[in-house]
């Protein structure tokens, strides 16, 4: 069985697992990248020595995200990262999106409706509806656009609160 197929593993475990299973490397040194990167998404030693059981599910969004910094990725694919998060924790998970991005310079490809998601992490978007891309560029440019899908998502009571917060920065 491969190591990261192994159920039950601790966080750090699971972390240093993908590590393992691509690079060569002494079992110390795994271990220190494994504690480095947790320590990179906000979990201690010690939550990273919990079981997958004993976690939150924001802990268990962060040792996710851990394990794919395993690697030194330059590009990051994550698929609605905010979903089943409260509105703190989720607003805290785009943070840390947004200072990996800017630290590490990772390129983050991020599928989400959560519209602050949008706005906290992604300097472009991909808008997709009737099974292609109908518009794409920046957060401004889908609060302007006059397709009728775009316009009723961005510009529907959810995208109102985001155009305000754009309005309230800009002044």
């Amino acid at each position: 069985m491969k190591p990261s197929a192994t159920p039950c593993k601790a966080a750090m475990a699971f972390c240093s697992s993908m590590a393992r299973c691509f690079q060569h490397l002494p079992e110390d040194l795994l271990t220190d990248i494994a504690a480095t990167k947790l320590a990179m998404v906000g979990l201690s030693p010690k939550e990273g020595a919990k079981l997958p059981s004993e976690l939150s599910g924001g802990m268990t969004k962060r040792v996710a995200l851990a394990r794919a910094l395993a690697l030194d990725p330059e590009l990051v694919f994550l698929d609605e990262p905010t979903s089943g998060l409260d509105p703190i924790s989720a607003g805290e998970f785009d943070s840390l999106i947004r200072t990996l991005q800017q630290t590490l310079g990772l390129t983050v490809f991020m599928v989400t409706h959560d519209l602050n998601s949008l706005h906290t992490v992604c300097d472009r978007i991909a808008v997709l509806a009737q099974g292609k891309i109908v518009a794409d560029g920046t957060i401004d440019d889908m609060l302007t656009s006059d397709h009728p899908w775009v316009k009723s998502y961005f510009r529907g009571p959810r995208g109102q609160l985001i155009a305000k917060r754009l309005e309230h920065a800009s002044v």
